[in-house]
C-alpha cells in the first residue's frame, strides 16, 4: 500500500479552522483507497497544505477576533481601541464610526504576508525589532471622529443623590441588554430612589420626552404640535429635579405651554424599551446578579440574601464592627455606610433587644436605617431608665376625662399609648456619634415631662370634645344625621392610636379641628340648610381624597405621597375656614387652592 499510496491512495481536507490551543490553521484529512475509507479524519497543519487560505483563517479568528490563548501586547491595544470605538457607536447608537473588519483584516494582512500561525508571526516581530508595525492608530480605526461635546452627553457614570454608579451602554435593538444601564450594588438599591432613574443620560433626553409627547392621547398632543419645537423649549428649559421625570415634565408643560396632562396618562404612553434605564445588580465582585427595567421588582431581588455574607471582606467587617449586649454608647462613630469592595456595600446600625442593643452590619440601607433608629429608642430609653419609670406613674389622666378615655379603650390604655408616643416621638432618632448622642440626651431631659404633659392635655382635650358632641341634638333625624357625619369624620381623625400616629406638633392642631366639628354641630343643628351646603362644598374634595388614597401605587414617588398627605391636611383647614372662620387657619385655604393642589397631584407619578 505504501508504495502504490501515491497513486491509488487519496486524501481530502475538510473543516479548516484556527486552533487557539497549538496556535496554527488546523483541517481534518480524510484517506480513502480505490474509494474505500481508511483514515476517516485525521488532524493535520493546513498551512502547507493551503497556504493562502489558513492565512485568511489565521488573520481573521486569530487577529480580528482576538480568538488567541496567549496575551499579545499589540493585538491587546489593538483590540482596546476597537472596544473603544464600538463603544461610541454603543452610546450615539449608531454604526458606521468603526472601519469595517475587512479593512482590520487587510491591516494585518499586508503586515503578515504568508503567515498562518502563531510561531511564524512571532518570528516575523522579532526581525523587524517589535510589534510597533501591527499596531493600530485610532485615527486608522475610524471613518469619522464624533463631536466631543455629542459624546460628553453619554456619562460613563450616573449620580444618584450622593452616590455614582457605573454606566454602560449597548446598541442592540431586540435585545435584552438594549440601551443604557446603570450598574447597582445589590446593598445599595434600596437607597435609589425609582424616580431618579427616570432621567435618562442628558444624550437621551430629548428623544424620550418625544415619544412621551408623540405618544399622548390625541386631545393632548394637537395642543403642543407642532412637536419638534415643545421638545426644543423642553429639552432647553426644563430642569432636571430630584423626582420623577414624568411628574417634572407634566408640571412643566402645565405651567409651560398650559396643557393639563396627568402623570398617569404620561406613564401609559408606550415608548421603546432601550429609553427606559437598565439596572444591573451586581455582587461583591461586580458580576451581574439581576437586571430589569422597573427598580421597585429589583428592589426586592436586591433584598434577598446575596453572596456578601460569604464574601472575605464582609466577614472581616464583621468581626470589626459587630457587636452585643451593648447597655451605652460606648463604640465610638457609626457611619451611614461602608464600601468594603469596589460592589460591596454594609450599613452599620443598631438592633434593639429588650434589654440592651447589639451593632451589626446590614446589606440593605432601608432595614439598617429602620432598625438603627429602634435601636437608638432603646439605647435612650436605657439612659432615661430612671426617669421614664417616674414618667410612667405620673403620666396618668386625671378622674374627670376617665368617660372619654373610654373610647380609646380605658384609661390605662390612654396611658400607655401616650407614654410609647412621648418616647418614640422623643428617643426615635437616626443619631450616629456619641457626641450627638450625648447632645440629645441632655436636650431631651427637660422635655420629657414638658412634651407628656403637652400629650395629656390634647388627649383630653379631644375625647372630651367627642363625647360632647355624641350628647349633643339628638331630637331630630337631620341632626342625627348631622352628628352621625361628624362621628365618622371624628372616628378617621382621631382613632383610639392617634396620639402614636401623630406627631406633636401635628396633634396641637387637633383640638382645633374638633373644635370646629363642635361648632358646626351646634350651628348646623340650628340651619341644617345652610350646614349642607357648606358640607357640600368639602364633599368633592374628600371623596378626591379618598380616590388619592385608594389608588395611591405602591410604585408611588415619596413627592406624591408627601403631597397627598398635606392635600388631607388641606382639606381639614378649609373645614375649619367653612364651619368656624373664627378659629383662624395657618394658612391661606380656598376651593381655588385645593383644586390647584388637586391638579398638582395628579400631574405627579
Amino acid at each position: 500500500l505504501e508504495a502504490l499510496g501515491g497513486r491509488l491512495c487519496k486524501s481530502a481536507f475538510f473543516d479548516a479552522h484556527w486552533d487557539v490551543n497549538r496556535g496554527e490553521v488546523r483541517a481534518y484529512e480524510q484517506v480513502s483507497l480505490y474509494g474505500l475509507i481508511i483514515v476517516p479524519r485525521r488532524p493535520v497543519s493546513y498551512g502547507a497544505i493551503n497556504p493562502h487560505e489558513a492565512h485568511g483563517l489565521f488573520i481573521r479568528s486569530a487577529l480580528v477576533e482576538g480568538n488567541v490563548k496567549e496575551s499579545l501586547p499589540f493585538l491587546s491595544h489593538n483590540l482596546a481601541l476597537v472596544h473603544k470605538v464600538r463603544a461610541m457607536e454603543d452610546k450615539l447608537r449608531r454604526r458606521g464610526i468603526l472601519v469595517g473588519e475587512e479593512v482590520i483584516a487587510n491591516f494585518y494582512s499586508r503586515n503578515l504576508q504568508g503567515v498562518w500561525d502563531m510561531a511564524t508571526m512571532k518570528k516575523v516581530i522579532r526581525q523587524k525589532g517589535g510589534d510597533r508595525f501591527l499596531r493600530f492608530s485610532e485615527e486608522e480605526l475610524v471613518l469619522f471622529r464624533p463631536d466631543p461635546s455629542e459624546l460628553a452627553r453619554y456619562p460613563d457614570s450616573t449620580a444618584v443623590r450622593k452616590a455614582r454608579f457605573k454606566t454602560t451602554y449597548k446598541f442592540a435593538p431586540g435585545e435584552e441588554e438594549d440601551g443604557v444601564t446603570v450598574h447597582i450594588p445589590a446593598g445599595a438599591v434600596s437607597r435609589i430612589p425609582p424616580e431618579s432613574l427616570e432621567w435618562p443620560v442628558p444624550g437621551l433626553l430629548r428623544e424620550k420626552v418625544t415619544a412621551l409627547i408623540k405618544g399622548l392621547p390625541k386631545q393632548y398632543r394637537k395642543q403642543l404640535v407642532p412637536v419638534n419645537r415643545t421638545v426644543d423649549v423642553i429639552t432647553v428649559e426644563m430642569e432636571q429635579e430630584d423626582r420623577s421625570l414624568l411628574s417634572s415634565l407634566a408640571e412643566f408643560i402645565y405651567r409651560r405651554f398650559g396643557v393639563d396632562i396627568p402623570a398617569s396618562v404620561l406613564a401609559e404612553v408606550p415608548i421603546p424599551e432601550y429609553l427606559r434605564t437598565r439596572i444591573a445588580l451586581t455582587d461583591h465582585s461586580g458580576r451581574e446578579v439581576e437586571a430589569g427595567r422597573d427598580l421597585h421588582d429589583l428592589a426586592k431581588a436586591g433584598s434577598r440574601p446575596s453572596s456578601s455574607a460569604a464574601s472575605q471582606a464582609w466577614l472581616k467587617a464583621r468581626e470589626r464592627w459587630e457587636r452585643k449586649e451593648v447597655t451605652t454608647w460606648d463604640f465610638g462613630s457609626l457611619p451611614e455606610s461602608l464600601s468594603l469592595e469596589p460592589y460591596l456595600m454594609a450599613y452599620p446600625g443598631l438592633e434593639a433587644h429588650k434589654s440592651s442593643v447589639s451593632l451589626r452590619l446590614f446589606e440593605d440601607h432601608e432595614e439598617a436605617l429602620m432598625s438603627h433608629r429602634k435601636g437608638v429608642q432603646r439605647l435612650l430609653a436605657l439612659h432615661f431608665a430612671k426617669d421614664l419609670k417616674f414618667l410612667r406613674r405620673n403620666l396618668t389622666l386625671p378622674q374627670r376625662a376617665a368617660p372619654a378615655a373610654t373610647y380609646f379603650g380605658g384609661p390605662q390604655a390612654v396611658e400607655e399609648s401616650l407614654f410609647q408616643a412621648l418616647v418614640k416621638s422623643l428617643f426615635h432618632k437616626n443619631l450616629r456619634t456619641p457626641e450627638a448622642f450625648k447632645a440629645h440626651a441632655e436636650a431631651v431631659r427637660p422635655l420629657l415631662f414638658q412634651k407628656g404633659n403637652a400629650m395629656q392635655h390634647h388627649v383630653i382635650k379631644a375625647r372630651t370634645t367627642i363625647c360632647t358632641l355624641e350628647g349633643a341634638n339628638d331630637s331630630s333625624k337631620g341632626v342625627l344625621a348631622l352628628c352621625a357625619n361628624i362621628r365618622r369624620d371624628l372616628d378617621r381623625l382621631v382613632p383610639p392610636n392617634f396620639p402614636e400616629l401623630y406627631t406633636l406638633d401635628r396633634l396641637a392642631h387637633l383640638p382645633r379641628y374638633l373644635k370646629a366639628m363642635q361648632l358646626r354641630a351646634e350651628r348646623g343643628a340650628n340651619d341644617l340648610e345652610k350646614d349642607r351646603s357648606k358640607a357640600a362644598q368639602a364633599d368633592g374634595f374628600n371623596k378626591a381624597l379618598h380616590h388619592m388614597t385608594t389608588e395611591l401605587s405602591p410604585r408611588a414617588s415619596r413627592d406624591k405621597r408627601q403631597a397627598v398627605e398635606d392635600y388631607g391636611w388641606m382639606i381639614e383647614e378649609f373645614k375649619v375656614s367653612l364651619f368656624a372662620q373664627e378659629l383662624k387657619t395657618p394658612f391661606p385655604v380656598s376651593r381655588e387652592r385645593l383644586e390647584r393642589k388637586k391638579r398638582e397631584i395628579e400631574r405627579m407619578v
